[in-house]
């Protein structure tokens, strides 16, 4: 469940839960209004969807994950530039995989999910600019913004993995 009825304080709420009981209550940073419709909407239908487009789509929510994972592998600042460079290297494969998906939606429920993920993309390539920023210019905000998007990002695919159907 997700609680945010205050778009000016800067955080939502997630609640987790399993079998009628709360697993976990967390706290994250304010997800957009656009995303939170999206996961709502895209969850809440019957997701009539195929096996194969499920499996794509699982695999390249996951990609997104290794992505970012990889872009902020870097131990210090001097090895960011290299976690940068392979992840963004990462992203045409993947991307590859995302036009597959985008090829194969054939109902309205497969079109929301692609639009779902190309949210995420775009999350993803916004915070690969972050941090590209923080590289070219040692711009620390850059970089703080960078990782309170990559946490929203986690957060967002996080729901989307445990509430999609597979």
């Amino acid at each position: 469940m997700i609680y945010d009825d205050n778009p000016d304080n800067g955080f939502t709420i997630l609640i987790n839960h399993k079998d009628g009981k709360i697993q976990s209550v967390e706290n994250t940073f304010q997800m957009d209004p656009s995303s939170l419709k999206k996961i709502n909407s895209s969850n809440n239908s019957s997701q009539n969807v195929s096996e194969a487009f499920s499996q794509d789509v699982l695999n390249y929510s996951d990609g997104i994950s290794k992505i970012m994972n990889t872009a902020f592998s870097a131990t210090d600042y001097t090895e960011q530039p290299e976690s940068l460079s392979e992840a963004r290297s990462m992203t045409a494969s993947w991307d590859g995989l995302l036009n597959d998906i985008e090829n194969q939606a054939d109902t309205d429920e497969e079109k929301r999910i692609v639009e779902q993920l190309q949210g995420f993309k775009n999350k993803r390539d916004e915070i690969l600019d972050d941090i590209e920023q923080f590289v070219d210019n040692h711009d620390s905000e850059a970089w703080q913004n960078a990782q309170k998007k990559n946490v929203s990002l986690e957060d967002e695919l996080k729901i989307f993995f445990d509430k999609y159907p597979n």
